[in-house]
């Protein structure tokens, strides 16, 4: 859960993690650079799961604006605020700046290098840190160079180039765990990293690693190409030992350049790949980031033709244009023994809103996406890495997706409306047992059979901060139907029951932390029928319901 720290006016955003099992280390998070942006957290998510340290992630968002942690108008009490809250927690959880990490990457790598060598935290991992960030915000990220400087005077790009030069010449002590992440492949190496080695090196255990491989071509890419190195630190920092290498180097771009022109040479390529990388179902909005690809066709430049979405029911095609994009990410996520260039095989929709399926017909479509690459114009399902159900609801339709390793399909169907009268529902059961929704009752409508488990299909559908589809159970247990029009038997009724399936519970531990509404549908042929009550579920930041009713 979002907090907040207070020191002598300055408000520092935060969130906390207690350590798992008896480790004594504390590891801080600072974040990366995003023009625009600063309400995030660096490397959140499922990246540290397993890193058995307490952890504190810091936000860099000071009156809406970042500032690399530091200072406002060239007065660095931020910094000094910073500082305050790791002392903070370093006290409650009774440990000592020498069991302390600071770790971030680029703005967020300046950070944790400049809090390391100011104060007594003894262990930095900097990926990529920016050394002359006076310069750098200055042409990449003027707002901040605004709140950070205070003024366009040259003597404040000034100042800011020289403060972490500075810091690293004269530090609280020399006594430091260091530990620098770069790549001569980024063009911020020469500039910001190598200036900085020589007077690095007077420490007691420097350690650098420089990554030579094709999979870096930017800044960017170092980061997410050494998660191995930077969780192989975190653990053994988090164990106490501190590991010593000195300078040492990972990856063999020219190797894999040669190997690869030798493999590729003469080949013909004819596996394509179509994949989704998120998708997400807002109202009657349908929004994506994909790829499409040939494995082992390099696509480094824009295609000739923009892609499209192709949307299949029987002989009904609708056809939705799309647009290419650069996806530095492909090269790793595709990369099969050698390396290819698929720069531009990254698909999206034309607008940042998604596509709008308000004027699609009723019914159930297969999702395919045309792409063109050097060889010719290519078709093929468009698929996703894990299961998903998406459902939404909006102009009195319901939207529903179903995504898999093979296919891809979206179906619209009419929202039956009915009076309270003919239709039964209860929620007999409702209740979260660890990180697990359980649910389950009865939901019966007038003359809609439920003779089987198979006549008909229950679903509740978890819309907030991200929004998902889980399938319940039909159940042999026959509800109460008095209620109901006497046309049918209660015989028709049998399996007009619902929980979750096996019940055995709904998984929300993955779950990004926020407010969600809850509402359970019956689907039966092409007709959709919704529970009347909604309830709310809040999730915290550790992924545990906090409240649900």
């Amino acid at each position: 859960m979002n907090k907040t720290f207070e020191f002598n006016g300055i408000y520092v955003r935060y969130k906390f993690r207690e350590a798992r099992q008896d480790r004594q280390h504390l590891v801080v998070v600072f974040a990366p650079a995003q023009p625009g942006e600063h309400n995030f957290y660096g490397f959140d998510g499922d990246v540290l799961t397993h890193v058995r340290g307490a952890i504190l992630w810091i936000m860099d968002s000071f009156e809406e604006n970042t500032a690399y942690y530091l200072c406002k108008d060239l007065k660095f009490d931020i910094e000094r605020a910073v500082a305050a809250l790791i002392d903070h927690i370093l006290d409650e959880q009774k440990l000592l700046g020498s069991q302390c990490t600071l770790l971030g990457g680029s703005k967020g790598g300046s950070a944790a290098l400049a809090l390391s060598l100011n104060n007594s935290y003894k262990n930095v991992i900097a990926l990529v840190p920016q050394t002359q960030i006076g310069t750098y915000t200055r042409f990449k990220l003027r707002s901040t160079f605004a709140y950070m400087a205070g003024c366009e005077d040259p003597s404040a790009e000034d100042a800011l180039n020289s403060y972490i030069p500075n810091l690293v010449l004269a530090p609280s002590s020399f006594e430091k765990n260091i530990y620098i992440i770069s790549s001569k492949l980024d063009p911020e190496f020469k500039t910001h990293v190598e200036p900085v080695l020589p007077a690095l090196s007077a420490y007691s255990n420097f350690n650098l690693v420089l990554s030579d491989t094709a999979l870096i071509r930017a800044h960017p890419d170092v980061t997410p190409y050494n998660v191995p190195v930077i969780l192989s630190l975190l653990y053994a920092l988090c164990e106490g030992i501190e590991p010593r290498f000195g300078t040492v180097s990972n990856g063999a771009a020219k190797r894999d350049n040669d190997r690869a022109v030798k493999y590729f040479e003469g080949k013909a390529f004819d596996q394509q790949v179509a994949e989704f990388h998120w998708l997400t179902l807002k109202d009657s909005h349908l929004n994506f980031a994909a790829f499409g690809a040939v494995l082992g066709e390099e696509a480094s430049d824009r295609p000739l033709a923009e892609p499209e979405l192709v949307l299949t029911n029987g002989l009904t095609v609708n056809r939705i244009q799309l647009q290419s994009k650069e996806d530095k990410a492909l090269n790793s996520k595709l990369y099969r023994g050698h390396f290819r260039e698929y720069l531009w095989a990254g698909i999206i929709p034309r607008s940042a809103d998604g596509i709008g399926l308000g004027d699609l017909s009723a019914g159930t479509y297969m999702l395919e996406v045309e792409f063109n690459t050097v060889s010719g114009r290519h078709r093929g399902p468009l698929t996703n890495k894990r299961v998903k159900h998406l459902t939404s609801y909006a102009g009195g339709w319901m939207y529903q997706i179903t995504a898999d390793g093979n296919k891809t399909l979206i179906s619209k169907k009419s929202i039956s409306t009915l009076p309270l009268s003919g239709q039964i529902f209860t929620l007999d059961e409702s209740y979260v047992s660890g990180s697990r929704l359980y649910l389950e009752g009865s939901f019966a409508v007038g003359q809609e059979e439920m003779r089987s488990w198979s006549d008909g299909a229950y679903f509740l559908t978890i819309t907030g901060p991200t929004s998902i589809t889980f399938p319940l159970a039909a159940t042999r247990r026959r509800p109460n139907v008095s209620r109901l029009p006497i046309d049918f038997s209660d015989a028709c009724y049998e399996w007009a029951y619902f929980s979750t399936p096996r019940h055995d519970g709904i998984e929300i531990k993955n779950m990004s932390p926020g407010d969600y509404e809850c509402v359970i549908s019956y689907v039966r042929q092409d007709r959709v029928f919704i529970a009347p009550p909604r309830w709310n579920l809040v999730i915290d930041d550790e992924g545990d319901c906090v409240w649900f009713g």
